[in-house]
């Protein structure tokens, strides 16, 4: 995903969409996060959200600080398991960025591991 951000302020970025469709065993689902924006030695704080529901229309609309958000070492320490079928949740990506942030390119990362439940 690439953003253009020219002011100060917190941003969400739109949600990812993911479908799994398990058909013989259910699988484990893990996640992993570099941690927050960085550019050299900047840093920009980064959040994340997932949402696990029926509600197709839900977008996030709590503020960065509250608990719904996870930071990237919280989304390292979740997983999820999926059962047979077909099965939909979405996550967001949002940062904090300060008036003090330099400019710059900056990046990180999220990788999904799925494996067969044990």
């Amino acid at each position: 995903i690439n953003i253009h951000v020219n002011m100060p302020g917190q941003w969400m970025i739109g949600d990812m969409q993911i479908e799994t469709d398990v058909d013989h065993a259910p699988i484990d689902i893990q996640f992993t996060a570099s941690g927050n924006l960085t550019w050299g030695t900047n840093s920009i704080p980064t959040y994340y959200q997932i949402y696990d529901g029926n509600n197709t229309s839900y977008v996030p609309n709590q503020p960065l600080n509250s608990n719904v958000w996870q930071t990237p070492s919280d989304l390292n320490a979740f997983s999820m398991t999926r059962g047979i079928g077909n099965h939909i949740f979405k996550i967001w990506f949002a940062m904090d960025v300060s008036r003090s942030v330099p400019k710059g390119i900056y990046t990180c990362w999220i990788q999904m591991s799925i494996a067969t439940h044990p």
